[in-house]
C-alpha cells in the first residue's frame, strides 16, 4: 500500500468518525432536549384554564378529549401556544371549548385564569 492509499484510508477512517459524531449529536439532540414551545419533544403544552398551571401532554395518547381532563377528572386543560410576544395564548381553534365549559359547568367566567378577550394566560404556572 503506497503513501497516497494510506492518506486515503484515513481520510476515510476520519470522515466515518466524524459522521458517527455528528450523528450521534443529533440523535442526543432529538431525546434529550426541548420540543416545541421549550417543552418535552413529543408534548403538547397545555393549561389548566382554572390554576394557569401549564402541562405537557403526550401527542395522540396523553389525551382522549378537548378539552383534557386534568389530574382531578375536569376538563380544565386547553392546548396552548405561545404567541410573537412569547406569551402564553389558546390555541385559536380550541378557543369555543371554554363556551362549552361553562355551559357543561366544567368552570366558570369567574374561575378563568386567562384573559377572555386575548386569550392570553394570566397566571402561568407549572
Amino acid at each position: 500500500m503506497g503513501p497516497i492509499q494510506a492518506m486515503n484510508q484515513n481520510v476515510k477512517v476520519g470522515i466515518a468518525v466524524g459522521a458517527l459524531v455528528i450523528g450521534g449529536g443529533l440523535i442526543f439532540k432529538t431525546l434529550f432536549t426541548g420540543g416545541s414551545e421549550g417543552g418535552p419533544t413529543g408534548k403538547q403544552p397545555f393549561v389548566n384554564v382554572t390554576t394557569g398551571e401549564i402541562v405537557y401532554l403526550m401527542q395522540g395518547s396523553g389525551f382522549k378529549t378537548l378539552p383534557a381532563a386534568d389530574k382531578q377528572g375536569k376538563f380544565t386543560l386547553f392546548p396552548i401556544e405561545k404567541d410573537e410576544a412569547g406569551d402564553w395564548i389558546l390555541i385559536e381553534k380550541y378557543r369555543g371549548g371554554l363556551q362549552d365549559g361553562f355551559n357543561n359547568g366544567w368552570f366558570s367566567p369567574q374561575d378563568l385564569k386567562i384573559d377572555a378577550e386575548t386569550f392570553k394566560v394570566t397566571a402561568a404556572g407549572g
